[in-house]
């Protein structure tokens, strides 16, 4: 039997743990080099997203992974929408079957739901 996690009402499967490693790789490559092109030093991009310096050599390193709260402070300080840090090429589902599979997850919820979830669309795609 397939073990499922429940995380924020998302149901997301065991096999997709094989995906996590390639998204923290994406993620650690794209937050060095979108920093690289504005040519911000770490300490200068830890100071305008407020968090620590030594902390973003390590996501860069992936060496440790980043909240949803500390990865939406590097996208603002970077003026680059969320997508664009955890944009993987090897990212399993493309832009398409995202949307209609959150079309799924919405159908026939409350407006106040649909609403929160066009919000946190917002944040990940700008």
């Amino acid at each position: 039997m397939r073990n499922n996690h429940l995380y924020n009402y998302i149901q997301i499967e065991e096999e997709d743990d094989d995906n996590k490693g390639l998204m923290l790789e994406g993620f650690a490559k794209n937050l060095r080099k979108i920093r690289t092109d504005k040519r911000l030093t770490q300490e200068q991009l830890g100071a305008l997203a407020n968090i620590n310096y030594k902390y973003l050599g390590e996501l860069e390193r992936n060496i440790k992974s980043a909240s949803g709260t500390v990865i939406y402070k590097l996208s603002r300080a970077l003026g680059v929408p969320v997508c664009e840090l955890l944009s993987t090429d090897c990212c399993p589902m493309t832009k398409r079957e995202f949307f209609k599979g959150f079309e799924r997850l919405l159908k026939g919820k409350e407006k106040g739901d649909v609403e929160k979830a066009i919000r946190i669309l917002e944040v990940f795609f700008g």
